[in-house]
C-alpha cells in the first residue's frame, strides 16, 4: 500500500479516559500509508496514472507497436539460449563483450517480500502449485509456501490473466498459460520448453486477450474471448476463439466490430471448473450460452438494467442447477436458473482490481468474493459484504493477513477433494481452508517477484542496499554474505523509486507519486517529506537528482510550485519540514522544451549540469542551473519520439555525457563528447527498445543499462553494446541499475533491480592493474576457453614463465617452459572459476583472462 501516515495516540492520558485522538505523523519509520490518502494506492486512479507514465515512457511514432518490437527481440533470445535441463540456475562464470568481462551473476532477493501474483493453478495429482506473478514469470512451488521455482526465466509473458493444468491422457499433462499482452502459451515438461499456440496472429499483433476458460468436457475445450484489429474495416473488433485440442492451436468463432457492438470491456464467459461442460457468455445486458458444437453464442437471458461499464461473469454449478453472478463495478446481479431470468441483489460498488477478482465458492452458492483494495466476502448471496481484513492490518500479520490489492480469488479443489481458496494480491500469494474466514501466507521465502523502480547501494555502509518498490515500499538490509538470497525489511510501504544520494549513502532521498522523502540518517527509521499535488507538467514518479555537495539538498522535476511551467524544483531538508521552492528556468515554455524527464550533473565538473525533456530536447548548464542552453534540434537527438528518461555523465571527462530512452522510433542512445553541443547515435549492438537508467563503471570504460528487454553494456572505445545477460539471468524488465566498487569482494559490482523478478547483481574483476603490457610485439594465444582439465599456451616467440592467478590475485601454478612455444598446462587440481595467464618474456608479458569449468 501506499502514502506514508501512520496513526498513534496522542497522550497516554488520553487513552487512560477512554479519548482516542489519532493524528498523523511525517515522521514515523513504520507508517503505512493509507490506500485511499492521495487517490488509493490501486485505486483504479492510482492504476491509471502509473500505466499513463509507462506508457509515456515507450514513446514512440504512431502505429509503432513498441510491445511487439520488444518480443521480437526476446523470442530472437529465447531461440538461441542453451536449453537447460532443469529450472534450477547453475552459478557459472560468464563472458560478455567477446571476453572483455568474465564475472558472475547473482540473485540477491528479497527473498521474502513478494510483488503482485495474478492468478494461481494446481496440479492435482502431484500438489504442485503454480503461480503467475506481475513480472510475467510462472512459479512452481507446493501448497506450504515452499520451494518456488520460476519455471520461464528464459521467456518473460507479458500480464498472466489464466492458468489452466490439463490432462493429455497416458500419464502427460499440460500447463496452458493465458496472456493478456496477446498470446497464450503452454508447456507439456513444466517450463522446460514453452510453446507458443497458433491461430492468434491477429490478436497477437493488434490487440489483447480479455479472458480465458476451459470447459469440462472430453477434449478441454478451450475459449478465449479477446479484442483485435480488423484490416478491412480497419476498426477494432471483439472476437471469441475457440481450441479442441488442448490449446495448441484456435479458431476463430465470431467477431462483433465495436463500431455497431459493446466494445470486449463489456463482455465476458464463464463456465464451471468440475461441473457441467455448459459455457456462458454476457454481451453487455444480454446472457447466451455457447452451442458446444459451433460454439456460436445462444440467446439465454436479459440482465435487469439499461448501463453496463465493465461487465464480470462468474457463478456456482451443481447437477441440478447453476447460479450466475454479473457485476458491472456497481451493481451485482444473480440469476438463479442458469442465466434465464436475472435480479439486481446489491450496489457494492467496488472496483474489481482484475477480471480474476470475482467469484464463487465450489461449495456455497451463497458465498462470493470480490477483490479491489481489500477482499470482500458475502455470505448471503451478495445482499450485505465483509471485509476479510483491512489491508493495515497486514504489516503486523504478514503471515496470517491479506496484503492489499487483490488481482485474484481462485477457489479449487485439492486431491481430497476439499475446497481450498487462493487469493493473488499484491504482497504474493495466500492459501485459505475455510473460504477466506482465516489465510495463510505462501509468499514468505523464495518467491522472488518483488517489482523495483530504484535500487541504491550505501558507499558508506559497506552492503547497505536500499530499495523502492511497487506496492511493497521502501525497503533496505544488508547484502552480506555477499554470494546469499537478502532478506529485506520494509520500512514504510507504497511506490517508490528515485532513491539518490551525495554523500555515499549516509543520507538519502526518494520519491512517491505525491511527495519526497528525505532520511538525513539513513540507519534510522525517521524521516521527513514534501507533499506535492502533481500535473500535467509533472510524471507519476517524477526524477530527482541529489545536490553536487550539500547532502540534505536535492531536486525534484516537475510541475512548478508558484510560478508555473516545467521547472527543478530545489528541496532542502534542514531538520525540519522538507522546505521546496521553484527555480527560475522553466523548460516548458522554453524553446523546443517540454516536461523534464530527466536530469544529472557530472561528477567531473559539479558545475556542469543536464536536463532532458519528454520531447527528447536536451539542456546543459554550466553554472549549476542558474542559466540553460539548449542543444541545438539539428545537433542534439533531435527525434520526436525521443523519450528521454536517463542521463549519464562520464565521471572522469567532464566534457562526455550520455543520453537513453525510447529507441522505438529513432535511436535510443546518445553520446555528446563536447559537454552537449552534440550528440551522436551510438546504437550498435542496441536493439530497439526502452533504456531506464544507465550507470558509469568508476573509469568510464563502460556503461551499463537497465532496459525494458534485459541488462545490456556498452564498451566506449568500441562504440558498441552487448547484451549481458547471462546463463542464469532472468528475461526480465530491468528497471533500475547502480555500479559501485565493492572494497570486500574487491571486485566491480553491477546491481541491477528487475520489475518482477528482484534484485541482480554482476559482480567482475578488472584487473586493470595487472594487465599493463610492454609496447614490444609478443602474441600469446590460451585456449580451449572456456577450458575443463588443460589449457594451451602458444606465443610467437620462446618465452620463460608462466604464471596463472585466481581471481583473488593469488598466485595458483608458475610454469617454467625453457623456450618453448607451445605448452600444455594440465588444471585438472583447480576449482572452477576465473583465472588469469600470465605470459613473461624478459620485461614483456601478456595476461589472459580464461573461465575453468
Amino acid at each position: 500500500m501506499s502514502k506514508i501516515r501512520l496513526f498513534f495516540p496522542l497522550f497516554l492520558l488520553l487513552i487512560m479516559a477512554g479519548l482516542l485522538f489519532i493524528i498523523s505523523t511525517e515522521k514515523q519509520g513504520s507508517a503505512h500509508p493509507s490506500p485511499t490518502e492521495f487517490g488509493g494506492d490501486e485505486s483504479e486512479f492510482h492504476q491509471q496514472k502509473r500505466i499513463e507514465w509507462i506508457k509515456r515512457m515507450h514513446r514512440a511514432a504512431p502505429g509503432v507497436d513498441t510491445k511487439s518490437m520488444d518480443d521480437f527481440f526476446r523470442f530472437q533470445r529465447y531461440s538461441n539460449r542453451s536449453k537447460t535441463k532443469s529450472n534450477q540456475k547453475i552459478a557459472v562464470p560468464d563472458t560478455l563483450a567477446n571476453g572483455q568481462l568474465i564475472g558472475e551473476w547473482k540473485e540477491r532477493g528479497a527473498n521474502n517480500i513478494s510483488g503482485r501474483i495474478h492468478i494461481a493453478e494446481l496440479d492435482t495429482l502431484t500438489q504442485t502449485l503454480f503461480a503467475a506473478s506481475a513480472g510475467g514469470n510462472v512459479w512452481k512451488g507446493n501448497l506450504n509456501g515452499n520451494n518456488w521455482i520460476s519455471i520461464n526465466d528464459n521467456l518473460q509473458f507479458d500480464n498472466i490473466i489464466a492458468m489452466r493444468h490439463i490432462l493429455l491422457g497416458n500419464g502427460n499433462t499440460r500447463l496452458l498459460v493465458g496472456c493478456g499482452g496477446r498470446k497464450i502459451f503452454y508447456t507439456d515438461d513444466e517450463g522446460l520448453n514453452w510453446n507458443l499456440s497458433s491461430g492468434l496472429t491477429n490478436v497477437a499483433g493488434w490487440g489483447y486477450i480479455r479472458r480465458m476458460v476451459t470447459v469440462n468436457d472430453s477434449l478441454n475445450t478451450v475459449y478465449m474471448l479477446a479484442q483485435e484489429w480488423d484490416t478491412g474495416l480497419w476498426a477494432a473488433i471483439t472476437s471469441l476463439y475457440r481450441s479442441q485440442n488442448h490449446g495448441t492451436s484456435f479458431s476463430k468463432i465470431i467477431s462483433w466490430p465495436e463500431a455497431s457492438h459493446p466494445d470486449v470491456s463489456k463482455m465476458d464467459i464463464w463456465t464451471a471448473r468440475y461441473g457441467q461442460p455448459t459455457v456462458y457468455f454476457v454481451k453487455s445486458d444480454s446472457v447466451f450460452t455457447l452451442n458446444p458444437g459451433t460454439g456460436l453464442p445462444v440467446s439465454r437471458g436479459i440482465l435487469p438494467t439499461s448501463s453496463i461499464n465493465r461487465i464480470f461473469l462468474t457463478g456456482w454449478d451443481s447437477t441440478s442447477t447453476t447460479w450466475l453472478y454479473a457485476y458491472d463495478n456497481t451493481d451485482l446481479f444473480r440469476s438463479n436458473d442458469a442465466g434465464f431470468t436475472w435480479s439486481q441483489i446489491s450496489s457494492p460498488a467496488y472496483s474489481l482490481f482484475s477480471q480474476n477478482s470475482f467469484s464463487v465458492s465450489l461449495t456455497d452458492r451463497n458465498r462470493l468474493y470480490i477483490g479491489d483494495v481489500e477482499c470482500h466476502v458475502s455470505s448471503d448471496g451478495g445482499i450485505s459484504w465483509q471485509v476479510v481484513n483491512t489491508w493495515g492490518s497486514y504489516y503486523a500479520n504478514v503471515g496470517s493477513k491479506l496484503h492489499a490489492d487483490i488481482p485474484g480469488i481462485l477457489p479449487l479443489l485439492n486431491s481430497g477433494g476439499t475446497e481450498i481458496t487462493l487469493v493473488g494480491t499484491d504482497g504474493g500469494l495466500y492459501k485459505s481452508n475455510d473460504r477466506l474466514q482465516t489465510v495463510q501466507n505462501l509468499s514468505l521465502s523464495g518467491l522472488n517477484t518483488a517489482q523495483y523502480y530504484s535500487v541504491y547501494t550505501s558507499r558508506s555502509q559497506p552492503h547497505t542496499l536500499f530499495a523502492g518498490s511497487q506496492d511493497q515500499g521502501f525497503q533496505k538490509g544488508i547484502s552480506d554474505p555477499p554470494h546469499g538470497l537478502l532478506n529485506l525489511s520494509q520500512v514504510v510501504s507504497g511506490d517508490y523509486g528515485h532513491i539518490i544520494s551525495s554523500n555515499l549513502g549516509q543520507s538519502i532521498w526518494m520519491v512517491y507519486p505525491g511527495f519526497v522523502s528525505y532520511y538525513a540518517n539513513s540507519s534510522s527509521s525517521g524521516s521527513e517529506r514534501w507533499t506535492f499535488t502533481a500535473n500535467a507538467d509533472a510524471l507519476w514518479i517524477p526524477p530527482l537528482m541529489s545536490d553536487p555537495d550539500a547532502a540534505n539538498i536535492s531536486y525534484m522535476a516537475g510541475g512548478a510550485i508558484s510560478l508555473g511551467g516545467s521547472r527543478i524544483i530545489k528541496l532542502e531538508g534542514p531538520g525540519g519540514p522538507v522546505i521546496a521552492s521553484d527555480m527560475n528556468f522553466d523548460f516548458q515554455q522554453a524553446a523546443g522544451g517540454g516536461i523534464i524527464t530527466a536530469m544529472a550533473w557530472s561528477p567531473a565538473n559539479k558545475n556542469k549540469w543536464y536536463v532532458l525533456t519528454e520531447n527528447g530536447k536536451t539542456f546543459y548548464s554550466n553554472d549549476r542551473g542558474q542559466t540553460w542552453n539548449l542543444t541545438p534540434a539539428f545537433a542534439g537527438p533531435g527525434n520526436h519520439y525521443f523519450y528521454g528518461a536517463a542521463i549519464c555523465p562520464d565521471p572522469v571527462n567532464p566534457e562526455r555525457v550520455y543520453l537513453g530512452g525510447a529507441g522505438y522510433s529513432n535511436p535510443g542512445f546518445f553520446r555528446s563528447d563536447d559537454g552537449g553541443l552534440t550528440f551522436s547515435a551510438d546504437t550498435i549492438g542496441l536493439p530497439p527498445t526502452l533504456i531506464f537508467e544507465l550507470a558509469a563503471s568508476q573509469e568510464g570504460k563502460y556503461i551499463f543499462a537497465a532496459t525494458e528487454v534485459g541488462p545490456f553494456m556498452y564498451v566506449r572505445n568500441e562504440h558498441k553494446w552487448y547484451n549481458m545477460s547471462g546463463n542464469s539471468t532472468p528475461d526480465q524488465t530491468y528497471w533500475s541499475v547502480d555500479y559501485f566498487f565493492d572494497t570486500f569482494l574487491q571486485k566491480s559490482l553491477v546491481r541491477f533491480g528487475t520489475y518482477g523478478r528482484g534484485i541482480w547483481d554482476f559482480s567482475y574483476s578488472d584487473l586493470i592493474f595487472i594487465s599493463e603490457e610492454s609496447p614490444e610485439e609478443f602474441d600469446v594465444q590460451v585456449y580451449p576457453n572456456p577450458a575443463s582439465s588443460f589449457i594451451q599456451v602458444q606465443s610467437n616467440s620462446p618465452f620463460a614463465t608462466i604464471r596463472i592467478f585466481n581471481e583473488e590475485g593469488r598466485l595458483v601454478m608458475e610454469k617454467n617452459p625453457a623456450g618453448a612455444q607451445i605448452n600444455q598446462i594440465g588444471l585438472e587440481h583447480l576449482p572452477k572459476g576465473i583465472y588469469l595467464v600470465e605470459c613473461l618474456k624478459g620485461e614483456n608479458r601478456k595476461i589472459q583472462k580464461i573461465v575453468l569449468l
